[in-house]
């Protein structure tokens, strides 16, 4: 993942079909400083750990099917580019995380469009 990180100009990344495997992803300083669109899914990735120094452009996060996933790796005032996240079929821990990420970005005057299946609720 650090090679592909350091592509200088990568917009999109879209890991599909156990693209990513390991339990943890630590991205590295610097890295996927273009990125505006990740999609993971199907992966067994249970601990994430990333800030807006990995990915300053965010715009849209789709996790499908990370049904290990404890939480998203940011906070509303890491990724201040954020704004769509789609979970589909991961736990309710990261669906937590998404809606508190929503509540405080709210809060702060930002929209985020977020989309849970299933809900949890």
């Amino acid at each position: 993942m650090s090679v592909l990180g350091m592509l200088e100009n990568l917009k999109v990344l879209k890991l599909k079909n156990d693209a990513f495997t390991g339990e943890r992803w630590e991205a590295a300083d610097g890295g996927f400083r273009q990125l505006e669109v990740l999609q993971i899914e199907y992966t067994n990735l249970r601990l994430w750990v990333a800030s807006s120094h990995q990915f300053p452009n965010l715009q849209e996060l789709k996790l499908r099917n990370c049904e290990e996933l404890e939480a998203l790796p940011f906070g509303p005032a890491d990724v201040s580019s954020l704004q769509v996240i789609n979970l589909y079929r991961t736990t309710k821990l990261a669906a937590a995380s998404a809606r508190e990420i929503q509540q405080e970005t709210d809060i702060k005057g930002r929209r985020l469009k977020l989309s849970i299946f299933p809900s949890y609720e």
